[in-house]
């Protein structure tokens, strides 16, 4: 398995978004997002296929347990317990994200279908049971297109990295206010080169993103 993707940790942007989450809802939707993380660090981390297979099929099972009031001692499913459960969120409905990931086991280059694949599963799940913690509406494909540009940024290959930027789906960014922060940072790095793209966001294009 060919190095994908950098360590994807939790960045400064995607912090900041979560921050404007309501109180209520904050603590819930961070868990949310660490789940995430934790998955792309699985892919992130990864040389062989069956071993990256063995830790997302982990996971998945351990998320399918929190139904059944199963929930081992690692820190993020016990959050996921206590908080996300308490949102009408299945542990169902968090295993599926898993399947996301495991797109990005296949090898490099990844194609269009692959893409589309991993960019529904992960972006436009993780969107809809974002949407769904904070009680609120989230524009269809954004999740999708988000995720093709947060995979674009640390992907190591060229090929793989332009085609999801050239799937990347310039929809109507409407959604509660962290995603759209997230979704307009997302915009603006699909109109970079290739290159340029792995460039730190700039604190005008986040601050654009915040006052939106």
């Amino acid at each position: 398995l060919s190095v994908k993707c950098r360590c994807t940790a939790m960045d400064d942007v995607m912090r900041l978004a979560l921050g404007y989450a309501p109180e209520r809802s904050r603590n819930a939707l961070h868990a949310l997002w660490m789940l995430d993380d934790a998955l792309g660090r699985v892919i992130a981390t990864t040389t062989e296929p069956l071993i990256g297979q063995m830790r997302l099929t982990w996971w998945h099972d351990q998320l399918v347990g929190l139904d059944s009031g199963s929930v081992p001692a690692e820190p993020i499913l016990v959050e996921l317990a206590r908080l996300i459960c308490n949102h009408d969120v299945t542990g169902g409905a968090l295993a599926a994200l898993v399947e996301g990931w495991e797109v990005l086991l296949e090898p490099l280059p990844l194609s269009n279908e692959q893409l589309r694949a991993y960019a529904t599963m992960r972006g436009e799940r993780l969107f809809a049971l974002s949407a769904k913690i904070l009680g609120a509406n989230v524009s269809m494909g954004l999740g999708a297109g988000w995720a093709l540009i947060d995979f674009a940024t640390r992907c190591s290959d060229r090929v793989t990295r332009e085609r999801a930027l050239a799937l990347f789906a310039r929809v109507s960014i409407n959604g509660p206010k962290p995603l759209r922060i997230l979704a307009h940072v997302a915009k603006s790095r699909s109109k970079q080169s290739s290159c340029e793209i792995v460039m730190p966001v700039s604190r005008w294009v986040i601050l654009r993103a915040v006052l939106s």
